[in-house]
């Protein structure tokens, strides 16, 4: 039999009041699930079980002599004690005011996500990419392999990501986006404002796994590793969208200086897979874009 429990009394801390309530959900969800099992369970989950094996701290919660708030490791290890799911576990972080954690998909579900950002790709008569949270390109359209002088059977043969496409000089797209001080300044500002947003974004700072993987990979790149170890600074004021490229168009032997820029589309369907697709911001880009997807491109009608 569960003992009876201790109503909380907290008062002077409504954050705690409300990660209490959560975790209380929480705790009496899985007592509800055991009584459905009829096999002797491993944990009751009690409060003074939760108290014993996961917070020290919790009855003195509950009774009000403590109304110090948990650190997010107190709070990541109730959720273990409580065996949340992610969704479960993100929902203690965020009453207790703390950033969510964060889980890239994989497999099937991410095969699902990139299926419907495709189904969205095909229709756009812009340059546009299709990348996973982790920056990794799964598909480009026609205009887009165009435009940068890519193959469009380059994703065949290596994995790609859009860090790739930025710092791999063996790639077209650095040479073309880098020839002259403007577009330089237009290419580093660009490169450290991605930069900043990988360190700043709550999904991937502090990450380890397949992120610190990538990350050690990217820091090949002399840019990149350049960048990366330089100390903290200002956060950008915004992130850097106009770029420039020598654009060459099939069976021209001339280059176009053009001016673009990149969007983001949540195409609507699951989290995991977003397009970036790429849009004039000059007469010449407009002419471009024209040539590479008709008149929907240079206005950019998605």
């Amino acid at each position: 039999m569960i003992p009876d429990e201790t109503p909380f009394k907290i008062k002077t801390n409504t954050t705690l009041q409300t990660l209490l309530r959560e975790i209380e959900a929480m705790r009496m969800r899985r007592q509800r699930e055991l009584s459905k099992h009829g096999r002797p369970p491993l944990k009751r989950f009690t409060q003074q079980e939760l108290n014993d094996e996961a917070c020290p701290t919790y009855k003195n919660w509950l009774t009000g002599r403590s109304a110090r708030l948990p650190d997010r490791d107190t709070v990541l290890n109730i959720a273990a004690y409580l065996e949340c799911s992610m969704d479960e576990r993100n929902a203690l972080l965020l009453a207790a005011d703390y950033i969510p954690d964060y889980e890239p998909l994989v497999g099937r579900e991410l095969e699902r996500a990139v299926d419907d950002a495709r189904s969205v790709l095909d229709t756009l008569a812009v340059p546009a990419l299709i990348a996973t949270e982790l920056l990794d390109i799964q598909a480009f359209n026609e205009p887009f392999a165009r435009l940068f002088g890519l193959s469009p059977d380059l994703l065949a043969q290596r994995e790609v990501s859009m860090a790739d496409l930025h710092f791999n000089a063996d790639l077209p797209v650095r040479e073309r986006s880098v020839f002259d001080a403007e577009s330089f300044g237009l290419w580093e500002g660009h490169a450290r404002s991605e930069i900043h947003f990988f360190k700043s974004d709550p999904r991937f700072a502090g990450r380890g796994g397949r992120f610190a993987s990538r990350i050690e990979r990217y820091r090949r790149y002399d840019a990149f590793d350049r960048y990366w170890s330089e100390p903290p600074a200002q956060p950008p004021a915004e992130r850097t969208r106009s770029k420039m490229l020598r654009a060459r168009m099939d069976g021209e032997s001339e280059e176009t200086r053009i001016r673009y820029r990149s969007v983001r589309i949540d195409p609507g369907g699951r989290r995991g897979a977003d397009i970036f697709a790429f849009l004039p911001l000059d007469d010449p880009a407009r002419r471009v874009f024209e040539r590479l997807g008709g008149s929907a491109a240079v206005n950019g009608v998605f």
